[in-house]
């Protein structure tokens, strides 16, 4: 179980976060902002790595079942300036990541088309792929 929570920021807060600025959280009126400002002064949480892929996204309303065909896996742990034109990512996966999320219970329909994908049901986390890079390329 996993808890995911978002937080909509302007370019500028990005790039004052970059660059170590945590006090521009300060600046949006959320309780979620503040907590991660406290997480980043306190705790000193700072960002590992950058993760980029390539993402398809299908919802089935019925069940509220959302279903993430996940490609093309990048990552680097080197710089942390998302906005650079020169970011260097390195390919982390060549497989590719169907994730399913439902609610109470899969329908059927969808769990026979799930399994007709040769495939196993394995925890793949794109993050923990991208903190291994440095193993990856001999770091």
């Amino acid at each position: 179980m996993q808890l995911k929570r978002s937080l909509i920021i302007s370019r500028e807060i990005g790039e004052r976060l970059i660059n170590s600025d945590y006090s521009a959280l300060l600046e949006i009126n959320s309780d979620f902002s503040r907590e991660i400002y406290y997480l980043m002064t306190t705790k000193l949480y700072k960002p590992k790595c950058i993760v980029e892929y390539s993402r398809q996204a299908f919802i089935v309303e019925e069940n509220n079942t959302r279903i993430t065909i996940d490609s093309n896996i990048k990552a680097t742990e080197a710089d942390m300036d998302i906005f650079s034109k020169n970011l260097q990512l390195c390919s982390i996966s060549y497989k590719t990541i169907l994730e399913v999320k439902y609610n109470n219970f899969l329908l059927s329909y969808i769990k026979d088309i799930v399994n007709l994908a040769n495939s196993s049901e394995v925890s793949a986390s794109k993050y923990c792929m991208a903190r291994n890079i440095g193993y990856f390329i001999g770091g």
